[in-house]
């Protein structure tokens, strides 16, 4: 796989039909700014036909729609015809050329999340396979992975690193700790755990303990292993103990403040490479 490009559907929810449109109707509101040019009058209410940003079934709407449309695109490159076949890792789909037989190598993969999609093959076919996405939606032009510049996809950041590519999450770690205005740096994530009774419920403890754990997962699952312990223990105390795991996730925090440039780096290898376990020079 030469090249790595991304490109995101624009207003993707907007495009999709609800899938309960012909068993439920759902009546809104016009957007308040269309009340005040008196564009709308003061009582109308709209029929919610297409998926809207704010309803919880959206997304749904939008990932039914967008896997119904992406295997009948058909486009051509190096004189052959290509498609996409979706593969037993949901959300991959890999480029398949038309009539190719099973046993036949894969031309590229499309990894979709919600309307982010990270497109892998030679530099051509990831343009062709844009462009071919671009014929059924607006999309943002394609941004194609160099050594000059990082790569944003579902918030994380990749970069080239010599044959391989590195993924980080330093500019939301950065924006996540300012907003929690961390000062000074710790050494390793977690001091030593001390054992405690249970505390009295105190709901704004609790809500500050969950949407920082919520915050931490984001980062850990993606790239961060090296966090997951210490995340996983906060989120299992976070109802028995919310100030202890809020004092416990300041500490984190500070771990944090020290390594926002730590990431993952993968590079191809064997079946018996293992790697180093170092980090990147970057």
């Amino acid at each position: 796989m030469d090249h790595i490009g991304a490109i995101d559907v624009k207003a993707a929810f907007l495009q999709a039909p609800r899938r309960t449109q012909m068993t439920r109707v759902t009546v809104g509101e016009p957007p308040s700014l269309l009340k005040a040019m008196n564009l709308v009058k003061p009582d109308e209410k709209w029929i919610i036909k297409q998926a809207l940003y704010g309803l919880i079934e959206s997304p749904g709407d939008w990932g039914q729609h967008r896997d119904e449309q992406l295997p009948h695109l058909r486009w051509r490159h190096a004189g052959q015809e290509f498609t996409l076949k979706e593969t037993k890792e949901r959300h991959v789909w890999a480029v398949r050329r038309v009539g190719a037989p099973e046993t036949e190598d894969n031309h590229g993969f499309v990894l979709v999340y919600v309307d982010d999609m990270l497109l892998f093959g030679d530099t051509e076919q990831v343009k062709a396979t844009a462009a071919a996405v671009r014929s059924l939606w607006e999309c943002s032009p394609l941004e194609l992975l160099d050594e000059t510049k990082e790569l944003h996809f579902c918030g994380m950041e990749l970069r080239r690193y010599k044959s391989g590519v590195f993924l980080s999450q330093t500019g939301y770690l950065v924006e996540m700790l300012k907003r929690y205005e961390v000062q000074g740096v710790e050494p390793y994530p977690l001091p030593k755990v001390e054992d405690g009774e249970d505390e009295e419920p105190y709901l704004k403890a609790l809500r500050r303990a969950q949407t920082l754990v919520g915050e931490l997962l984001w980062a850990s699952t993606r790239t961060r292993p090296d966090i997951a312990f210490a995340t996983g223990l906060l989120d299992r105390l976070a109802h028995r103990r919310p100030n202890y795991v809020n004092t416990l996730g300041e500490h984190l925090l500070k771990y944090l403040q020290g390594t926002t440039d730590y990431g993952l780096n993968y590079q191809p290898g064997d079946d018996t490479d293992y790697g180093d376990g170092q980090l990147p020079d970057l």
